[in-house]
């Protein structure tokens, strides 16, 4: 459900529990958007995805017994909670409940998106530093033509998941339409803010077509990585270069 890492000083600790499931995976650009060599990364090497609205927060627990484990040097100390409904709540606590696995399933198909994202991130910037690495000698002009050829059909891959203009402004969702990752986001937004009652029919239905849009994505990622990546690392391989595009 979560797990919390502590201090690890002498003396006594506190570990906070915002009674929330496990954050969505954190998408992490790693490339500049196409035309925007500007838009720079942090210290870390990365930049968040930033949408109008985002969910980048576990759902709240439902009112029930939850069990405690406090690891500390091996030991291991057990105790039981109770969370209650809040009194003043429209919802009863099986409407919460399906308010709450609703947006577990959201989270899931968030998580699946990101690491189709941070996939292709990678692995466009492992085909920059290659790009580098080449463009000093005059002989791997062939090389350089076939990442750039990887690199363009990448791009219309991954922006199935998200635009790829997106600068980091929220500004940008009124200049690039909402993709897969920005729909399931402000789907999980509106059904949390839903004074947890569970999802209308509407929104059962949009995460329907949402999910059948995530499996044809995820299905031309997979076509990506078996016939352009693959195909590319034999390239490279059979000129006898110790380089290719690692998962």
């Amino acid at each position: 459900m979560r797990k919390l890492a502590g201090s690890t000083e002498p003396g006594i600790n506190r570990v906070w529990w915002d009674l929330r499931y496990e954050s969505p995976i954190a998408v992490k650009l790693r490339n500049s958007p196409p035309g925007e060599p500007w838009v720079q990364n942090g210290p870390e090497g990365w930049r968040r995805l930033a949408h109008w609205r985002n969910f980048e927060h576990g759902p709240k627990v439902w009112p029930d017994s939850y069990t405690i484990k406090l690891n500390a040097d091996g030991t291991v100390t057990t105790r039981t909670i109770d969370v209650l409904r809040d009194p003043q709540d429209d919802a009863n606590e099986e409407q919460i409940k399906t308010n709450v696995e609703f947006l577990l399933q959201l989270r899931d198909e968030l998580d699946q998106c990101a690491k189709a994202i941070n996939h292709m991130e990678w692995s466009r910037k492992q085909l920059d530093d290659m790009k580098a690495m080449f463009s000093e000698d005059p002989k791997n002009t062939s090389v350089l033509e076939a990442i750039n050829k990887v690199q363009q059909q990448i791009l219309p891959v991954e922006e199935k998941f998200f635009p790829l203009a997106l600068t980091g402004r929220i500004e940008d969702a009124f200049r690039a339409p909402t993709r897969l990752y920005g729909n399931l986001a402000n789907l999980a937004f509106l059904v949390e803010g839903g004074a947890d009652l569970p999802p209308t029919n509407q929104s059962v239905e949009l995460n329907g077509e949402l999910r059948d849009d995530l499996s044809a994505a995820q299905k031309a990622v997979q076509e990506l990585d078996d016939n352009i990546l693959g195909s590319f690392n034999s390239t490279l391989k059979a000129r006898g270069l110790a380089v290719g595009i690692q998962p």
